[in-house]
């Protein structure tokens, strides 16, 4: 008796969810462009979707595929999670490398969930060794590739919530 209760509980559950399907089907995507776009209501849950693009990085040599008037080549490797990227109008590259320092105690029970998400966001990304730096990346010759690098300022760290740059 109590499996007929749990199929059948079982196939209220199934039929609720096909019911919370979104209204996808009857919004004319077209109408998104232009000047005055039509966008569809704001919708909240209580556990929000959640994509994390899979990390794909460069392996033996892959690069990613362009159309055929294009060229792709890296322009840098073996950095330390890089973060933020600015280039200067001399063609100069600063990029900014942080990462939190292994260890940090957890303050707070979201605080693992984030780790988690954030590992899957970093993937198997090796790369530079030392964080918390910006780097200058100069290309001398405008060849595409970088003929001097260093590090601009290192050790940098939050405090009392500010950044230290």
């Amino acid at each position: 008796m109590s499996t007929i209760r749990i199929s059948i509980a079982a196939l209220f559950a199934g039929a609720a969810l096909v019911g919370c399907s979104g209204s996808e089907g009857e919004f004319d995507t077209a109408q998104q462009m232009g000047r005055n776009p039509v966008l569809p209501e704001p919708s909240q849950a209580p556990i929000p979707d959640l994509t994390v693009a899979p990390v794909a990085g460069w392996h033996g040599g892959q690069l990613p595929k362009v159309p055929d008037a294009l060229m792709v080549t890296a322009y840098a490797q073996d950095l330390a999670n890089p973060r933020s990227v600015h280039t200067l109008p001399n063609g100069d590259v600063f990029v900014v490398q942080s990462k939190a320092p292994a260890g940090k105690p957890l303050q707070r029970p979201k605080d693992i969930i984030r780790g988690w998400i954030m590992s899957m966001a970093a993937g198997d990304a090796v790369g530079g060794g030392e964080t918390n730096r910006i780097t200058l990346l100069r290309d001398t010759d405008r060849n595409g590739t970088v003929d001097e690098r260093g590090d601009l300022l290192t050790g940098l760290k939050l405090a009392d919530r500010r950044r230290l740059v």
